[in-house]
């Protein structure tokens, strides 16, 4: 009985303050936003990355991106630059 105590009364009051902790803020939240309100209408930024990729990988056949230039050779084999090439990043979907 005695180690039951022990346990459940250090946890208690750490859940108690966990709570709190996390209560206080959002109080102080709606109030300091009301203070200074922004005339941005941006509310989010959202950024995405991928690994290894470049400008060119997303944008370099876009009309007006200035990626890759128009009639650029992308070999077929790196072994054999000089055999064959094709359109770099080849894609058919309309630009919208």
């Amino acid at each position: 009985m005695l180690t039951i105590k022990i346990f459940v009364i250090p946890i208690s009051l750490i859940s108690l303050l966990i709570a709190a902790g996390m209560i206080l803020p959002l109080a102080n939240a709606q109030r300091i936003g009301s203070l200074n309100p922004s005339t941005n209408p941006i509310k989010h930024i959202i950024v995405i990355m991928q690994e290894n990729r470049s400008f060119d990988n997303y944008f370099g056949t876009y009309p007006g991106a200035n990626g890759i230039p128009r009639g650029t050779c992308m070999p077929l084999s790196s072994d054999h630059p000089t055999v064959g090439c094709v359109k770099p990043f080849l894609s058919t979907r309309p630009v919208s």
